[in-house]
């Protein structure tokens, strides 16, 4: 299997329900601003979901020509999420209401880089000098298009300034719930 770097395509990844809040419109808006501007952009964008604003985006992309840069799947097994990540070049979920968000931190635990917007639980792991290139404003799908380009041109690995390992949250949390029961 090839790995991210020598893979020919530029594969973005997108894993959510489709309504109002996930915004899939402002990522589909974004590709189509860069194909815009690099009609011959190696690129595909993977949704993964179902929902209410599906037929819409789907009428979008179909009625700007955009057909042959994205694909849909309506559903994918929880177990079958690691090897759906490792195909992925980037994780983009513009989610404007989002607590925290498990898709990004399964996407960084597979070693792929993530963008979302700000002020969401999940920016809060994004390092504050970092914060300009993995987060937007929401429905900001022109500086999207500027990340997603950087992130093709000049491949960056993304930090985090917290843990999202299980094991040590878990430890956390039962300390500070030992704290309380203790205070």
């Amino acid at each position: 299997m090839p790995s991210r770097t020598d893979r020919p395509v530029f594969k973005i990844g997108c894993i959510a329900n489709f309504n109002d809040l996930k915004d899939h419109m402002t990522l589909i808006k974004a590709v189509e601003l860069l194909v815009k501007h690099e009609p011959d952009l190696s690129l595909i964008v993977s949704f993964v979901g179902s929902g209410p604003t599906l037929v819409s985006c789907r009428d979008y992309i179909s009625r700007h020509q955009l057909n042959r840069y994205f694909e849909f799947v309506s559903e994918m097994a929880h177990e079958s999420l690691p090897s759906y990540f490792n195909t992925l070049n980037l994780f983009v979920l513009p989610s404007y209401f989002e607590g925290f968000g498990c898709v990004y931190t399964e996407a960084a635990a597979c070693g792929v880089p993530f963008i979302g917007c700000v002020s969401q639980g999940y920016s809060e792991y994004i390092p504050d000098d970092d914060s300009d290139k993995w987060l937007i404003k929401p429905h900001d799908y022109k500086a999207l298009a500027l990340l997603i380009d950087r992130q093709i041109k000049s491949p960056a690995a993304q930090t985090l300034k917290h843990t999202y390992d299980i094991n040590i949250l878990v430890r956390y949390y039962l300390s500070y719930l030992a704290e309380q029961l203790n205070s």
